[in-house]
């Protein structure tokens, strides 16, 4: 690990006037330093449309934002800002530009670096990545949540087609000098259920042990699916006189392992993990093999 990224930061969604919320602690900074590790504390828009637009619209209130920003990250001592706007409409990208635009040369002033967090392309072609890309010195690409809540059907968080496909398509508009391939450290497990002949999911985030765990306490076996680039499994219950089935496309060694392979493949700067603790802590092993051969 060189960098870590607490998320800090996000705004007071009352009030819509710019107000950061701040969590920071000089402690910790302290610490990350003594121990080797940069600080790029994260900013959330609380994933809130109506407080993306109301912050990024305005002339004013992103001049408010940037004027704390630029204080917090010298208060602190930060490395970097990362900022983590995932509920951006498409008729505000314009104003999200603008900011990134306005807030990169100050911070780049102090020596703080500036990075974003993306979806892959085809969730978000609206965001202007080229010019993102300009003025930030790295794009996080979240090459996951293939599959969540609001999806038809149950399926992987990041496919290994998925993963590539993000990445290839974020190479035609930004160089892989600036990209950081994002991993998930999480797992979805997806309980479904028959309603009125309709089969409904429901879902469960949690940690890469815990998933197997659950899976293998239930007699579940797991098949590795090549394709996928995980392995899966499923298991039934009957709870209140209805048969449920529980599936998960298991995220762990062996799935990064495929991942920071199409990392390879693509030449990007580095990769990123959302987020720390649900990981299998021999993962880093693996991790730290693939950091050497960069």
């Amino acid at each position: 690990v060189d960098v870590l990224s607490p998320t800090w930061f996000s705004f007071d969604a009352d009030k819509l006037n710019g107000d950061i919320i701040n969590i920071a602690d000089k402690g910790y900074v302290d610490w990350a330093h003594e121990s080797g590790y940069q600080v790029w504390a994260l900013i959330s828009d609380n994933f809130n449309r109506e407080l993306n637009h109301a912050i990024l619209s305005d002339t004013a209130v992103r001049e408010y934002v940037i004027k704390q920003l630029l204080a917090l990250s010298s208060l602190y001592n930060l490395d970097g800002i990362n900022i983590d706007f995932e509920a951006l409409a498409k008729d505000d990208a314009p104003y999200y530009l603008q900011f990134i635009r306005e807030l990169a040369p100050l911070l780049h002033e102090q020596g703080v670096v500036l990075s974003v967090d993306m979806f892959v392309p085809i969730y978000t072609k609206y965001y202007n990545r080229t010019e993102i890309g300009k003025a930030v010195d790295y794009i996080c690409v979240m090459t996951y949540d293939e599959h969540y809540s609001g999806s038809e059907t149950s399926g992987p968080v990041a496919s290994l087609p998925f993963v590539d496909e993000g990445i290839a398509a974020t190479l035609t508009e930004v160089p892989k000098e600036k990209i950081l391939m994002g991993l998930p450290f999480y797992v979805r497990i997806w309980r479904e259920e028959v309603v009125d002949g309709k089969t409904v999911h429901t879902i469960k985030n949690t940690g890469m042990k815990t998933a197997y765990d659950t899976f293998i306490e239930k007699g579940a076996s797991f098949e590795w699916l090549a394709d996928i680039g995980s392995y899966y499994g499923d298991y039934k219950a009957t709870e209140e006189g209805k048969e449920i089935t529980y599936r998960v496309w298991l995220e762990d060694i062996d799935s990064i392992k495929e991942k920071l392979k199409v990392a390879t493949t693509h030449d990007v700067k580095g990769i990123a993990g959302w987020e720390r603790g649900l990981e299998r802590e021999e993962l880093w092993d693996e991790i730290s093999r693939w950091k050497e051969t960069k």
